[in-house]
C-alpha cells in the first residue's frame, strides 16, 4: 500500500506579513509513503517549470531521517528560484529531460552537493506550509451525521413530539376555561 502522507504548499503570505495565511499557492509537493517515500509536484502557477521534466522525486532516505528532502524537491520543481546558485547551470545539464530523479537507487546528479550547499539560505526564504495528511472521524470531527437508517428515529421522534405538543394545548385550553368561568 502507498499513499499521500503530507503536503507542502509553496507560495506568498496572504494579508499582512502572512497573518491570512498563504496566497498565492505557487505549487504543492506532495509526499508520498509507501516502500520509499516520494515528493510530487501539482503546479498552480503555470510559470513555473522544474528541472528537465522532473515531477517526482525519491530522496535518499524518509523524512524526518533525511533532512534534506524538502530542498532536494524545491530545487528540482522550482530552479528558477535558485538561479544565483553557480553551480544551477552544471545540474540542469546533468538532470537533462529527466522525469523524475532518484536520489536512493541512482544517487546525486552531478553537482547536485554543492548545489544544495549554495541554495540553504535562498531555501530558508521560501514561504512554505505544510500540511499532515490525517483522516477525519465523521461522529467526532465532523459533528453528528444524519444517516438514511436515523430518518425513521426522527420522524417517530417528531411524531412524539407533535402529540404532546396537541396535549399541552388541550390542557392549556381547559386551564383558560376554569379561569375564565371564575367569579
Amino acid at each position: 500500500m502507498s499513499g499521500y502522507s503530507k503536503i507542502y504548499c509553496i507560495g506568498g503570505e496572504g494579508g499582512f506579513m502572512g497573518s491570512d495565511g498563504m496566497n498565492p499557492i505557487d505549487f504543492q509537493i506532495l509526499v508520498g509513503d509507501g516502500n520509499r517515500q516520494w515528493l510530487e509536484v501539482k503546479y498552480f502557477n503555470s510559470n513555473i517549470r522544474p528541472m528537465g521534466r522532473v515531477r517526482v522525486i525519491i530522496p535518499k532516505g524518509p523524512d524526518p531521517i533525511y533532512k534534506d528532502a524538502l530542498l532536494d524537491a524545491c530545487l528540482a520543481f522550482f530552479p528558477e528560484y535558485f538561479q544565483k546558485s553557480l553551480s544551477l547551470t552544471k545540474v540542469v545539464e546533468a538532470v537533462g529531460n529527466a522525469k523524475r530523479l532518484d536520489f536512493d537507487a541512482d544517487g546525486e546528479p552531478d553537482g547536485w552537493a554543492e548545489l544544495r550547499e549554495e541554495a540553504r539560505l535562498l531555501f530558508g526564504q521560501l514561504i512554505i506550509y505544510k500540511a499532515e495528511l490525517i483522516p477525519l472521524n465523521s461522529k467526532t470531527d465532523m459533528g453528528p451525521m444524519v444517516k438514511e437508517n436515523d430518518l425513521s428515529e426522527i420522524k417517530s421522534l417528531l411524531k412524539d413530539m407533535v402529540a404532546e405538543a396537541q396535549i399541552i394545548r388541550k390542557d392549556v385550553e381547559d386551564i383558560r376555561k376554569v379561569t375564565t368561568s371564575m367569579p
